[in-house]
């Protein structure tokens, strides 16, 4: 402070007091000024901060100070009215100025502060019912109020003769209030039963234990509860600290006896809790949110002497995470477990949150979508293990986590109780459990984690997850021959997603396109040799071996008339045919087998050939495709195993020497590969529907779903996945097949 001139103006000095009061009225508290419950602290000149701003208030009431008008005819004869006990003697004093006409000048005129106010506590002497507390203490010293005087505000203590005083103040109405009585009345009247406020016996003299301040929360295993109190003359008693839970009292979680140190009589003395209980059930754990608030208690028993305040443990935040990139889950395995995390952080004195050592559990619950699918209209992949889990009430839609313990009251068909680590390192605070949802794509669904009281019904925070949607996924690392490009123009992911659109909750993935390599870039895969690493010579291969040549004869009774020669005839040329269409069938089977194994590609690959087979690719060369082998017997048919009429439904007979099927593509399941043959630049339009019908088939290999239809086909000119792909696009019912509807 600056230098204020001595002695100090009385006036002034109140009057600043009373406006470094207002103007700190509705500041948060507990703060320099007011205590939690509102009462003013009384100022000690310990904040310069504070001084500084005071000094400006006393400078301030005392230049506006008006003077006060001199009155040489009064003097003392006048009685006084007088504030104190009956028959109180009082110093004559000068009476306050007579009102009325004054000299010019004096607008105003100042009440006369010449009262005082003496406040004595002692025990009330009359009769009281015989459940009333037996006291024998006549007075009661150092006792704490708060008062409201004529001159201002008062908070303080009673001296040693228990014993308070304010002179020169106006006259006026006082009213005080003893703060610690006051304290023992309210819990009386809360509890139902009759709780002692007496603090001293006639035989200790100046007894004093209060708690003046408390931290209102704290993070136990972070930071320290501290505890300020008041203690006076109570070294050779026994003074006990105790933290028991608010919700069940009487039940101690900690308690411990002052040392001598700590009861070494002093104000504003300090003590402190680490939050770790040392009784009943938590005895060894750090208390926690469940169980908060906590009653904080100080008490001298034999002295009668007790106090007590709350602190609370509070859940700051659940951060809350689950595997799902953009919200998407992809479960192509209907098993598949999905990852979630929660993280319980504490709130901390100072604001914000931190994990703790503290014991907490998160409840895991999950929130399904209206839509979802149900188990009975979802595709039976594993009987009766169905994609959907929508009413199926013994469907499992959570397991445990190997690193957090958890338990389950419905066998994890929609709770799990995980246990948060509490150990330190990276992994504090947080609980984890699996998320097991339903199959079906389009399926929506939140993920609640959540923390109770000890009650187990009580919510003490939450969090929820977006909606996430469940989706399926089919990816191909593309291959081309040297010198196509059909696959990585015509199968992007940009063009794909015209016919994998959102409605089919499938997402197409298409990585970086790799070139086979030189000795397997041939033009019929089909007719690849494992055993020379070559393609076979069209010519040489489909001409008829010695087995297979019929005999002039059998050629010439084949073709004459009717009866046993010709029917004869027939049916061995008949027979060697089919071993000539089986021959070559085995070998195109055998090339696909082992190029794509000799040539190192992968599974899971979409591959851009030029062709796969003289008889089988629609874009052969016609003089590779018609052959004349059989020209000798043009009443000769055979059956093509696995090419089937879409007319008829069945496998298509025609001349051996015609070519036999006209395919674009195919799937080969056992390598879970696609092949894409090279139509031609003039062709990219029919390219892409190839490479989606393809694309189509190619799903039920990399996720679960029902069969199209017969072959995995639809019914003709049904859609995008008939036989022949005369669509463009997937119909309603090709779509549900793809999300795994029945």
């Amino acid at each position: 402070m600056g230098k204020l001139q001595r002695p100090l103006d009385p006036e002034a000095v109140e009057a600043a007091d009373e406006n470094l009061y207002a103007a700190h009225g509705s500041d948060p508290r507990p703060n320099a000024l007011y205590d939690a419950d509102g009462n003013q602290i009384p100022l000690d000149g310990s904040d310069p901060a504070l001084n500084q701003e005071w000094e400006t208030q006393y400078n301030k009431a005392l230049k506006n100070k008006a003077p006060e008008p001199s009155d040489p005819a009064s003097d003392n004869s006048a009685p006084e009215n007088v504030v104190g006990p009956p028959g109180t003697a009082v110093a004559p004093v000068k009476p306050p100025p007579t009102f009325g006409p004054q000299p010019v000048g004096c607008a105003t005129q100042q009440c006369a502060k010449t009262h005082w106010i003496k406040i004595d506590l002692l025990r009330d002497v009359k009769d009281r019912p015989k459940w009333w507390v037996k006291d024998s203490k006549t007075k009661y010293p150092y006792e704490p109020y708060s008062a409201k005087i004529t001159s201002g505000p008062k908070v303080g203590a009673l001296d040693s003769a228990a014993l308070a005083e304010y002179d020169g103040i106006p006259a006026g109405s006082c009213s005080i209030k003893f703060t610690q009585f006051y304290k023992g009345i309210v819990a009386q009247l809360e509890t139902g039963s009759f709780v002692p406020v007496t603090t001293l016996s006639p035989d200790d003299k100046a007894k004093k234990l209060v708690l003046t301040g408390i931290d209102s929360l704290f993070a136990p295993g972070v930071e320290v509860l501290n505890i300020k109190y008041d203690i006076h003359n109570l070294e050779s008693d026994t003074v006990t600290l105790e933290i028991e839970g608010a919700k069940a009292l009487g039940k101690i979680l900690f308690q411990r006896e002052l040392s001598a140190d700590e009861k070494v009589s002093g104000d504003g003395k300090l003590l402190s809790w680490d939050g770790k209980a040392n009784a009943g059930q938590k005895s060894g754990n750090w208390v926690g949110p469940e169980d908060s608030p906590y009653v904080v208690r100080l008490k001298a028993p034999n002295d009668g002497l007790e106090d007590e305040k709350q602190t609370r443990v509070e859940i700051y935040k659940i951060e809350l995470e689950i595997t799902a990139p953009k919200n998407k889950i992809i479960l192509n395995v209907p098993e598949t477990k999905i990852q979630v995390k929660a993280t319980v952080q504490i709130k901390k004195k100072a604001g914000g949150g931190t994990v703790t050592p503290i014991d907490i559990y998160v409840v895991f619950t999950y929130i399904a979508n209206g839509a979802n699918t149900s188990a009975a209209n979802s595709f039976a992949y594993n009987p009766p293990l169905t994609l959907g889990k929508g009413g199926d009430a013994g469907a499992v839609y959570w397991a445990p986590h190997a690193e957090h313990p958890s338990t389950t009251p419905d066998n994890y068909n929609k709770t799990c109780k995980a246990e948060v680590i509490s150990a330190a390192g990276a992994k504090q605070g947080t609980a984890k459990t699996w998320f097991k949802p339903s199959g079906v794509g389009g399926n929506k669904y939140k993920v609640k984690a959540e923390v109770f009281a000890s009650d187990g019904t009580t919510s003490l925070a939450h969090k929820e997850t977006a909606e996430v949607t469940i989706w399926r996924k089919v990816v191909f690392s593309p291959y081309e021959m040297d010198g196509t490009d059909h696959v990585r123009k015509n199968g992007t992911h940009a063009i794909m997603a015209g016919f994998y659109t959102p409605d089919i909750y499938v997402e197409y993935e298409l990585g970086k396109s790799n070139i086979v390599p030189a000795p397997f870039n041939v033009k019929y895969i089909g007719l690849w040799d494992h055993a020379t690493q070559k393609q076979l010579d069209w010519a040489k291969h489909s001409a008829k071996t010695q087995d297979e040549i019929p005999e002039p004869t059998d050629v010439t009774d084949s073709n004459g008339g009717p009866g046993q020669a010709r029917d004869a005839a027939r049916k061995a040329i008949q027979a060697q045919a089919e071993a000539w269409r089986d021959r070559i069938m085995s070998a195109r089977q055998d090339g696909h087998d082992n190029w794509a194994v000799d040539a190192g590609i992968p599974a899971d690959t979409i591959i851009g050939i030029v062709s796969d087979h003289p008889k089988f690719s629609a874009n052969a060369d016609k003089k590779d495709a018609e052959t004349s082998e059989w020209t000798a017997c043009p009443w000769l048919k055979i059956e093509i195993p696995g090419v089937v009429d879409p007319a008829t439904g069945k496998n298509v007979i025609l001349r051996p020497d015609d070519r036999w099927n006209y395919v674009q593509g195919y799937v080969a399941p056992a390598q879970r590969r696609a092949y894409i043959f090279d139509l031609g630049p003039k062709k990219e339009a029919r390219t892409r529907i190839v490479i989606a019908h393809e694309v189509g088939h190619a799903t039920k290999l990399q996720f679960e779903r029902k069969q199209f239809g017969v072959g995995d086909h639809t019914a003709p000119a049904a859609g995008l996945m008939d036989r022949t792909g005369s669509k463009s696009q997937f119909t309603a019912a090709e779509k549900d097949i793809l999300r795994g509807h029945k």
